[in-house]
């Protein structure tokens, strides 16, 4: 065996002594042994390692009992055996009772030896046994310290489905007190949607046989009935390999999915929003045929009564045409804006007491502001745009009656704190808000609230455009748009607008009076033939003498061979050569040829790049009417950048 083995033989003849040590050495140990016979050296060995007590039952001073007794309030983990010369049962029955690993007698000794390897080993079984208990005590308490902690909530139950145990997190999430919970069976909970019921029992029954589960999202009822989106885990509790509960872990994630949701809409917005902006396009070109035809036609002298009529009509038409596809272009954000510092306090204060004027008497109208600045850089007739749709909008959610609320906020958004809305940056924000008490809107509805010409008003009543308009103006001034609603619980929706450190600067927005042309040269560059054809017609008619081309690439070659125009007037978009190339073609040409830019969508960004070349004089946006096209040439002509509309 070889084993070291450290003994005190408490002996007070020492021959016992030794031949206790021998016996030991036969046995296979590996013996340092100390002999001691009284109480008090016996006390002070306890202060020295030992692997084995062996302890005469009869001393001088005291006997085996009270060694024992001593031992057990020192260290009662060495083992202590009993070797003795004589002695009753009752007595070796006592000291077994007492903690004694065994007992045996001086004229059995060859016993010794599997004796003290017997109770070696239960002391080993008695370690192991105590570092599991402690391990195991110390990972309930990690577990029950975890489970009373987690943010997440967990159910236990049992394998016929009852619940024996919730975390603090279940309660707050769930509503429930604890003793509604333990004891009930899981799947009676109301929280639990009925058409779920089938998918818990298949997951519970998956979990029982010990197949490994991925999670799953499920919507459940929160406290005051307010839907909520859950991750959850399930998963078997078992000891010795066999299934004991089934342990479920719900982790709330409403607040991603609606992170996610809201990311989704605004791809899909965005990717409508580029082909409502080519739809546009092309439909400012058609409307700009249709109103310099029909104004040029009602300058004719000596008209029909029902011929002025007419197209008087065409022309009204085509205005309200022409808001349709402002619309348009506003989802699309490639409407132009004129922004400037604007207090939104004072703005919207000024268009409230004209906006509410117009809500029917059975609205009860309310509006709070927070008394402070809030300076935004904003188009102020696009934000009261805005306002308008959101007020009518709100208006007719409440055909018998309501409450109204509009209020004007501030919001301070640290780095890390979630938005409100997913990707609103830190910083500053204005938010404009608007509260009604009407019929709500399903998830449906608001999946697909700003998307263009979705209305769930009847025929004739809506054209679907309103909110999808709000989300393009908002969206080109850096906002964001947050909605809450529930069928039968009003809607709110708030518009968030980044607050600017400009300060607000007064504008003279005076017109100058237009005279005629005198016969100045223009080049125009229009690639749609009937556009072309009627500017030609309506430049020629105000005194210019107009010289056209059909894209960039022809509108050189003229350059080229006529000399020095007075003004070049060119579409933005056209193919072989586009306006944009042509603009720079010409800057690099002759610097001193003035270039008006005609676009039937244009981007902030763009105006701002194309205002950065000196040969471009304004940007005018189509579709535009006669005195619209007249006054911009007559600006470029005579002063230049100087009457640059900004």
């Amino acid at each position: 065996m070889n084993e070291s083995l450290r003994v005190m033989i408490l002996e007070d003849r020492a021959a016992d002594a030794a031949l206790m040590a021998e016996e030991l050495h036969r046995a296979g140990y590996h013996v340092e042994w100390e002999r001691v016979d009284s109480r008090e050296d016996y006390v002070a060995a306890l202060d020295r390692p030992f692997d084995v007590i062996l302890a005469d039952y009869r001393l001088p001073q005291f006997n085996a009992m009270e060694a024992l007794s001593l031992l057990r309030e020192r260290d009662g983990a060495i083992p202590f055996i009993v070797v003795t010369g004589s002695v009753s049962e009752e007595v070796a029955v006592q000291c077994m009772k007492e903690g004694a690993a065994d007992y045996l007698l001086k004229d059995r000794l060859a016993r010794l030896g599997p004796a003290v390897e017997q109770a070696l080993r239960a002391q080993r079984l008695d370690q192991e046994r105590h570092r599991a208990e402690v391990a195991l005590r110390e990972s309930e308490e990690r577990y029950r310290t975890l489970f009373n902690s987690s943010p997440e909530a967990i159910l236990l139950i049992n394998l016929e489905g009852v619940i024996v145990d919730c975390n603090p997190a279940t309660l707050e999430i769930s509503g429930y007190a604890r003793e509604e919970l333990i004891g009930k069976p899981v799947l009676s909970l109301d929280h639990l949607g009925r058409e779920e019921l089938p998918l818990y029992r298949k997951l519970f029954r998956r979990a029982i046989e010990g197949q490994e589960l991925a999670p799953i999202e499920l919507e459940a009822l929160g406290p005051q009935g307010k839907k909520r989106w859950f991750e959850v885990f399930v998963s078997r509790v078992e000891k010795d390999g066999t299934p004991t509960a089934i342990q479920v872990i719900s982790h709330d994630i409403s607040e991603r999915r609606r992170l996610e949701e809201q990311i989704r809409r605004q791809e899909r917005l965005a990717a409508i929003g580029e082909l409502a902006g080519g739809i546009a396009h092309d439909f400012n070109n058609f409307l700009t045929t249709i109103m310099l035809y029909a104004q040029m036609g009602l300058d004719k002298p000596n008209l029909m009564p029902d011929v002025r009529q007419a197209l008087e009509t065409i022309v009204g038409e085509s205005r309200q045409a022409v808001q349709l596809v402002r619309q348009i272009l506003d989802f699309s954000r490639r409407s132009p804006m004129e922004p400037r510092p604007v207090d939104l306090t004072d703005q919207i204060s000024a268009s409230i007491e004209v906006l509410a004027r117009t809500l029917p008497e059975d609205i009860d109208f309310e509006l709070v502001i927070e008394p402070q600045e809030l300076i935004a850089e904003v188009d102020p007739t696009r934000i009261e745009q805005v306002l308008m749709n959101l007020i009518n909008n709100a208006r007719d959610a409440m055909p018998g009656g309501g409450h109204l609320q509009v209020r004007v906020s501030s919001l301070t958004l640290g780095s890390g704190e979630t938005p409100p809305v997913a990707e609103m940056p830190p910083g500053r924000w204005a938010c404009l808000s608007v509260r009604d008490t009407g019929i709500g809107m399903t998830k449906h509805v608001q999946a697909h609230l700003f998307e263009p010409f979705f209305t769930t008003k009847k025929p004739g009543k809506g054209t679907g455009l309103g909110l999808a308009q709000v989300h393009g103006i908002v969206t080109q001034h850096g906002g964001y748009i947050d909605v809450e609603s529930e069928v039968g619980q009003g809607t709110t929706l708030r518009i968030y607008l980044p607050l600017s450190k400009l300060t607000i600067i007064e504008h003279d927005d005076k017109r100058i009076e237009v005279p005629q042309g005198a016969g100045e040269t223009i080049i125009l560059v229009e690639d749609n033939e009937r556009l072309r054809r009627i500017s030609e017609e309506l430049l020629n008619s105000l005194g210019y003498h107009a010289v056209t081309a059909s894209n960039g690439r022809e509108a050189l070659e003229l350059c080229h061979s006529m000399g020095h125009p007075d003004l070049i007037l060119t579409d933005l978009v056209m193919p072989e050569m586009g306006g944009r190339e042509l603009i720079h073609q010409i800057q690099a040409l002759d610097p001193a040829i003035r270039i008006l830019a005609v676009t039937g969508y244009a981007l902030a960004e763009e105006e701002y790049a194309l205002d950065q070349l000196d040969v471009v004089v304004e940007v005018i946006q189509k579709p535009f009417e006669v005195d619209t096209l007249a006054w911009a040439v007559k600006r470029a002509l005579t002063r230049g950048r100087e009457y640059h509309p900004r």
